[in-house]
């Protein structure tokens, strides 16, 4: 049987990345593995939405939902939970080559913006006041719908609650 030789590396144009990433063979798929080159062959910093994502690497959605979630799990992405320019929620994905850098990352955050990987959505919260029949319009406050869907694994959960409880539900 014949061998494999590898080349001259070069010098300019090309992405470094770590043995560690590339020789995981038996935790990511080559979906997962061809999403983290592709994205960190980028500059530090660079941002991109789903369906370029997809439209760049020629995945469908539920395919890079895959690939984000197994990212994740084996420590390559963190998800950052951030507050977009009204108030609601919403993630950044961050992409890292390491699992060392991913997993520094991630301590460093702030408890509230920790994503929980093997749960399907945030966790919920305890609603002492029953849900009113029509949640918009609440007699006694305003009442938010904390329904929320997780754009990886496409889960759902939440409640509604009062306003109030809600900004109390924060400050924990």
């Amino acid at each position: 049987m014949g061998k494999v030789v590898a080349g001259k590396s070069p010098r300019s144009h090309y992405t470094q990345i770590s043995n560690s990433l590339i020789r995981d063979t038996s935790s990511i798929d080559d979906g997962t593995f061809r999403l983290i080159c592709w994205m960190t062959s980028h500059d530090e910093g660079f941002e991109m939405n789903f369906s370029s994502i997809q439209q760049a690497l020629g995945y469908g959605r539920d395919k890079l939902r895959k690939i984000l979630k197994t990212a994740e799990v084996h420590n390559y992405l963190v998800r950052r939970r951030v507050n977009d320019e009204n108030g609601f929620f919403d993630w950044e994905y961050h992409i890292f080559k390491d699992t060392v850098d991913a997993i520094t990352f991630k301590e460093s955050l702030p408890k509230n913006e920790k994503s929980h990987p093997n749960n399907n959505y945030t966790e919920k919260k305890d609603v002492s006041a029953p849900c009113p029949e029509n949640p918009s319009y609440g007699s006694s406050g305003r009442w938010l719908n904390r329904q929320m869907v997780d754009p990886v694994t496409g889960g759902s959960g939440g409640a509604y609650i009062k306003e109030e409880q809600y900004k109390e539900n924060q400050k924990e």
